[in-house]
């Protein structure tokens, strides 16, 4: 086979590209330059192939194209310091939770919280796409922070969906309540009442979940165990206003 001497490959470790979204702008960006034959984005390892033709652009095309989007060349394995934000890390649980899962993460140096404003900072020798999907993993929403404003609209869109299921779930205690004063079918007040907790908890339900599944216990174990050990003995009603009224703290 011909080897084309006017086409060369290049991978880029790079830093900034946390998303499915930001992967799709950068080929975009990319495919603008002359000369570009294919472009692949690996977010979950941060890196960057290029294949282009050398008569027509260059490698530092290239790279000026990604500094203008934002996104850091860094050396493979070498220290770098990124800072994220982490949607819902309010508490000292939270932390908690967070440096047993990253603990064990080939390349993590050092953490440092910022629980007020739900700021990570890792020194790290990994890839950041891999820090994110390690806090994925145990329930966690992270995204670089300078990236913050470039996916406002999303976390906008996210708040407003979890509050709408905590509406839900306040609307379906209601009525099983109203259901129980008026004495119709239990099956009637059990169903409104274990829909409500299945609403309003299941993103607590999933974390706890995670969380067992790495063999931690935390609030949100303690509490589904809770929830459910009042569903055993018949507290129906009980089981789920704490169950909403945990969800609802978790926002305020």
């Amino acid at each position: 086979m011909r080897i084309d001497k006017q086409e060369t490959e290049k991978s880029f470790q790079v830093g900034g590209v946390d998303c499915p979204v930001c992967a799709t702008e950068v080929k975009k960006e990319l495919s603008k330059l002359n000369g570009i034959i294919s472009t692949n984005v690996d977010v979950e390892n941060s890196k960057i192939s290029v294949k282009i033709k050398t008569d027509q652009t260059s490698i530092k095309d290239v790279e000026k194209t990604l500094a203008q989007l934002g996104l850091q060349i860094q050396k493979e394995g070498s220290k770098q310091t990124s800072l994220f934000y982490v949607e819902g890390m309010d508490c000292a649980n939270e932390e908690r939770v967070i440096r047993e899962a990253l603990k064990n993460l080939e390349g993590i140096d050092e953490l440092k919280f910022d629980l007020v404003n739900q700021r990570l900072i890792v020194i790290h020798r990994t890839a950041e796409g891999k820090i994110i999907q390690a806090l994925k993993s145990i329930g966690f929403n992270a995204e670089i922070y300078h990236n913050k404003l470039h996916l406002k609209s999303e976390q906008n869109k996210r708040i407003s969906y979890q509050f709408s299921f905590i509406i839900i779930s306040s609307l379906l205690v209601l009525a099983g309540m109203i259901a129980e004063y008026f004495e119709l079918p239990e099956f009637v007040t059990i169903g409104f009442l274990v829909i409500s907790i299945i609403v309003g908890g299941y993103k607590i339900i999933h974390k706890a979940i995670l969380s067992l599944r790495k063999f931690i216990i935390d609030i949100n174990v303690l509490m589904t165990i809770a929830v459910i050990g009042a569903l055993i003995i018949g507290k129906y009603t009980e089981a789920a206003v704490v169950m909403l009224l945990y969800a609802i703290s978790l926002k305020i």
